[in-house]
């Protein structure tokens, strides 16, 4: 991982998804666990250079933005399934999500 690499992630708690991105995934995750009751879980991650982790990051956020509950949660509806086992399958095919593909 080089210095400007950014982890592009989606993690859930309970019937949301956050779509986010962060120098260390784990960290972050450790971070927003604390002082939530419920499981955070990461669901999948890409490695990108951070210009290209926030352009499709806000990408995604501007697809899914009527799915949005607050900051980067977005509520588990079929839209927003559909998208993340999208994301699974580029992942399991080695691929990562374009911006021309949100």
């Amino acid at each position: 991982m080089a210095v400007n690499d950014k982890y592009l992630y989606v993690m859930q708690c309970k019937n949301y998804y956050k779509f986010g991105i962060s120098n260390n995934l784990w960290v972050r995750q450790k971070e927003m666990q604390i002082g939530n009751p419920f499981e955070i879980k990461i669901v999948v991650y890409f490695l990108y250079k951070e210009r290209d982790a926030r352009y499709i990051e806000r990408a995604i956020h501007n697809f899914l933005k009527s799915s949005k509950v607050h900051g980067e949660w977005f509520k588990n509806n079929k839209k927003v399934k559909q998208y993340v086992e999208h994301l699974i399958f580029l992942k399991e095919k080695g691929d990562t999500p374009k911006y021309e593909m949100v």
